[in-house]
């Protein structure tokens, strides 16, 4: 019995060696590879670790934006409903409404803490000031400023007291609430950048983009995008007036009054009216901007021919150009998307990009979107350019697909026409609702404008351009509510919104024009209803306060160029090393905090230095003083051209800096009007004041103190 124990024995040991070299050598009848199953499930398993945690993550960061949300609205409804001088009758909607923001911002608190116990890496530090920051909101501003100022806790100071210092308090969770949502977006992008770089180690398939072979199938395969025929540009490049592109007065009355259909005083039409016609007169007669219309319509009815039909259940189209936006334009769409009434909203959107510049991944992350929001339409065009091209023939097109599509579908009725943005950084929730709402109500309503934002941390980086915006917007300001008769508004590229017909009485976008194309559209409005009886007391245009945050890369390219405002468009597609970077790098790596005036150079050096731009010291174009002189020049020539008289222009420019607190001298006996700084003394305390204020609500940012580079300041 022994030896035939001996023998069994024996011949599992010959099957376990013969079994251990198989399998390392991958070969024979035992080669099962363990070792390469058991790396693979580890793999796997490591994997399905590392999204669980992220879709936990995910999970409580939507849970506490949700609550965010619902305490930032109900501040908000508080703030503009029920604190105000018969708020004693509202008392107990107001306390109901402080239950909520209390319950949301507790909820907010849990669910922070849930994620500071699992977090173990770098990010818990953001997480616990996150935390810290809620602590601050319910405790300090909450349990303290406002609960101590209910009816019942106190009796030392009137009610209209208490609830001036409510409603501060409360305006002050609703700013915060604001700011934490910003700070989770961010967040949650981090951890999906995590995500996608561990998944892209473990597992190299993780796609990221493909070939142009699968790209071309998938293009191919979808209904709502087409591949432009051609790279022709179409505009021609006549002698203009402004180097900018803009018509002329004679260009202007021509555009009016003498190409079909013709702008017309007497007509209006609402939403429900028909724009078949008036298109049909749009399309039927040459522009004269353009050197080949014809071909330029045959492109455009080629598109649409191979688009899936406008859906009838949208009222409105966003236009939106892009150019190079693989990292923001899905979380742009995704913005869009969550506001109100967006699917009444199709989207038309141009790729494009000259021939001399790589095509980027955006329509990779155009599809991530659709996969995700099948009930938003994005209808995507692809157009590659055979030169650069002016940002006017760009919207231009993208908006006549828009309504040419409409025509072709049969769809009836007017159509809103909303710029768009393919990199914003914030967008008001209700910003379709409001408009959408305000062209429903208003029949003889041309175009609106809303209220657009620079994120305050760039503006706090680069006070110069914060200056620069500000100067710009109050003369609008000025001009709108104090000189035009009929309170024009300014439409800014994605703050605006015109009506299909009025944008087709004026004959659409200016295709020569490289700037300020979009405010164009409001000029030509402006003269067009200047002729009109204001007695009859219609409105034509409205400014809204809804707000959009755009994405200040643009501007700090051209000052990170050494140009000020009025030049950010000349170089911006050429600066590649800022387009691939974020504005929040440029800001944190960039962002001095300090003006640059430049009243040390004299009006001659000045004007040299406008009309040849050579440099006396280097980017000399982004201080103030250069700025401001150019600006004058340009409003000079508006003077010259009956955009409002030289009293009227002296009399907005001596109130905008006062606004500003800028202490100036203007001489206009010579040839070139010339404006000088004296003092910014004031202007510098004003916006730190504003800075100090940031701090106080705890906005984060690496400026303590704007400061002047007294290199460049003479004070007077």
């Amino acid at each position: 019995m022994s030896s035939i124990y001996t023998v069994i024995i024996f011949l599992f040991l010959i099957v376990i060696i013969y079994y251990i070299i198989s399998t390392k050598n991958q070969q024979g009848p035992f080669s099962l590879n363990i070792s390469k199953k058991i790396k693979d499930t580890k793999k796997d398993n490591i994997i399905k670790k590392t999204e669980k945690k992220y879709h936990n993550k995910e999970k409580h960061l939507n849970a506490i934006k949700g609550a965010l949300i619902h305490a930032e609205q109900a501040s908000e409804e508080l703030e503009e409903k029920y604190l105000n001088k018969n708020s004693k009758k509202e008392l107990t909607k107001i306390l109901d409404l402080l239950k909520k923001i209390k319950s949301n911002l507790k909820l907010t608190r849990y669910e922070l803490r849930k994620i500071k116990r699992k977090e173990h890496n770098k990010h818990k530090k953001q997480i616990k000031e996150l935390y810290s920051y809620v602590d601050y909101l319910l405790f300090e501003i909450y349990n303290t400023n406002i609960v101590n100022n209910l009816p019942e806790n106190s009796h030392e100071i009137t009610w209209n007291q208490k609830i001036r210092i409510i409603k501060e308090n409360v305006k002050k969770i609703k700013i915060g609430c604001g700011h934490l949502i910003k700070s989770l977006e961010t967040l949650s992008n981090l951890f999906e950048h995590k995500l996608k770089n561990t998944l892209s180690e473990l597992k190299p398939e993780y796609p990221t983009s493909q070939t142009t072979e699968e790209l071309n199938d998938t293009q191919n395969s979808e209904p709502y995008f087409v591949n432009a025929p051609s790279t022709n540009v179409f505009y021609g490049f006549p002698p203009t007036y402004d180097q900018t592109g803009m018509l002329n007065p004679t260009e202007e009355q021509k555009r009016l009054y003498s190409r079909p259909p013709l702008f017309d005083n007497q007509n209006f039409y609402s939403m429900s009216t028909e724009i078949t016609n008036l298109f049909q007169q749009y399309i039927s007669t040459k522009d004269f901007t353009m050197s080949h219309f014809r071909e330029y319509l045959a492109e455009i009815d080629y598109i649409t021919n191979h688009l899936q039909k406008f859906p009838k259940e949208c009222n409105s189209a966003l236009i939106i150009p892009t150019y190079q936006e693989e990292k923001s334009i899905k979380k742009t769409l995704e913005k869009y998307a969550n506001c109100s009434r967006s699917q009444k909203v199709a989207i038309f959107l141009l790729e494009n990009h000259p021939k001399n510049k790589n095509r980027d991944n955006t329509f990779l992350e155009i599809q991530k979107f659709r996969k995700t929001n099948p009930n938003i339409k994005v209808f995507h065009i692809y157009k590659i350019f055979e030169t650069r091209v002016p940002i006017g023939l760009i919207r231009k097109y993208i908006t006549d697909v828009a309504l040419m599509l409409k025509i072709k579908s049969n769809h009836t009725g007017n159509l809103i026409l909303i710029g768009g943005d393919a990199d914003c950084v914030e967008i008001h929730k209700n910003f379709f609702s409001k408009i959408i709402s305000k062209f429903y109500k208003n029949d003889n309503l041309d175009a609106i404008e809303m209220k657009l934002n620079f994120p305050l941390k760039y503006q706090f980086a680069f006070p110069n351009m914060w200056i620069m915006h500000r100067f710009f917007d109050f003369c609008w300001s000025y001009k709108r509510n104090k000189i035009t008769p009929n309170k024009a508004i300014r439409m800014y590229g994605p703050a605006s919104a015109i009506k299909a017909s009025s944008y087709l009485m004026i004959k659409g976008f200016n295709p020569r024009a490289s700037l300020c194309e979009d405010l164009e559209l409001s000029y030509m409005l402006d003269s067009g209803r200047r002729n009109i009886d204001y007695n009859s007391k219609k409105q034509f245009f409205e400014y809204s306060s809804i707000s959009i945050t755009t994405n200040p890369r643009r501007a700090l390219s051209a000052y990170l160029s050494g140009m000020n405002l009025l030049g950010m468009y000349s170089d911006f597609e050429e600066r590649d090393d800022i387009r691939t970077l974020s504005w929040e790098h440029l800001v944190t790596k960039k962002g001095k905090g300090t003006i640059y005036v430049g009243n040390t150079f004299s009006s001659s050096e000045i004007r040299e230095f406008i009309n040849s731009k050579k440099e006396i010291v280097p980017d000399m174009g982004s201080y103030l003083s250069v700025f401001l002189q150019e600006s004058i020049d340009w409003w000079k020539f508006k003077v010259e051209h009956g955009w409002l008289s030289q009293n009227q222009f002296e009399k907005m420019l001596k109130k905008v800096m006062n606004w500003l607190k800028i202490k100036y001298s203007l001489d206009i006996s010579d040839q070139y009007w010339t404006i000088t700084i004296l003092n910014i003394d004031k202007l510098l305390i004003g916006m730190n004041k504003i800075l100090k204020q940031k701090h106080k609500e705890r906005f984060e940012t690496n400026i303590h103190a704007i400061i002047v580079d007294h290199r460049t300041y003479n004070s007077n």
